[in-house]
């Protein structure tokens, strides 16, 4: 009967099962991810207070940071007053140094439970604190730096430490004319506070 009957490809198609879910994920790397998802905060989206403090040994320095951050998927950004005092193992003579404020922004590029590592740039306004031949007191000019790897370590939902093992700094109060600038090479060291 021409009414009754079926095309082939009709009924393969009405007898075919539905296709099967994939199978969830399982083992080791699926606990992690479920770690990463569900408990540890610190990928989701927030804000913290940042603060850090590092040195360098070629052109000594510290330089000892507060500022807030925002983490946004894997970037995060960032505001940061510094004082960055200089000294000079020569003569044993400690300078007040410059006055760096300047905005962060970084790319998270390895997620895991215990660690993340970013890299990260940095850019504002450096202010010279004294005077110094050639160079007045307040003058203001660029700062310039990053680091290649910072490495966080989440300690609590709240709380996580941060260390950069190398992390460039320049702060060039007088970039123009005749440049004046002092190149740091900083390990560095910090920690983040959810707020």
């Amino acid at each position: 009967d021409p009414e009754t009957d079926v095309p082939a490809s009709a009924e393969a198609a009405a007898a075919a099962p539905e296709s099967a879910p994939a199978p969830a994920q399982t083992g080791p790397e699926a606990t992690a991810l479920a770690d990463v998802d569900s408990s540890d905060v610190w990928h989701t989206n927030h804000w913290h207070f940042d603060a850090r403090l590092g040195g360098a040994i070629d052109d000594a320095a510290l330089g000892g940071s507060i500022g807030i951050g925002r983490t946004q998927n894997r970037w995060n950004y960032g505001f940061l007053a510094e004082w960055n005092p200089w000294f000079s193992f020569d003569r044993v003579s400690v300078r007040p140094g410059v006055f760096n404020a300047y905005l962060t922004l970084a790319y998270r590029w390895f997620q895991g439970t215990r660690l993340t590592i970013a890299t990260r740039i940095e850019a504002g306004t450096s202010t010279m604190l004294f005077e110094l031949l050639g160079l007045d007191k307040y003058i203001t000019g660029l700062y310039l730096g990053g680091a290649l790897a910072t490495i966080r370590f989440p300690l609590s939902h709240d709380v996580a430490l941060t260390f950069d093992p190398v992390h460039f700094a320049l702060p060039a109060p007088r970039p123009f004319g005749l440049p004046f600038y002092y190149k740091q090479y900083r390990v560095s060291f910090g920690i983040e506070v959810r707020l």
